[in-house]
């Protein structure tokens, strides 16, 4: 069976590893909306993580929910 939903970081495993299995740091989306979340990500990091790094940590929870959704 094909799933439609997937467990995403909320702030991006690759900025910040250390949350990589903090509960309060995963959600799930569907497969669209993570797609979404993706793209946004993205635009924000390009070609440089370091430069961005600040910006996803300043995201609060409530404030992606409501872009995605």
């Amino acid at each position: 069976a094909k799933s439609f939903l997937v467990v995403d970081h909320i702030i991006p495993f690759k900025v910040e590893p250390r949350l990589k299995l903090d509960r309060k740091n995963l959600w799930v989306l569907c497969k669209k909306c993570h797609f979404w979340k993706t793209k946004l990500e993205q635009q924000i990091y390009g070609a440089s993580l370091i430069a961005n790094l600040d910006t996803s940590k300043a995201w609060p929870r409530k404030k992606i929910q409501n872009w995605i959704l």
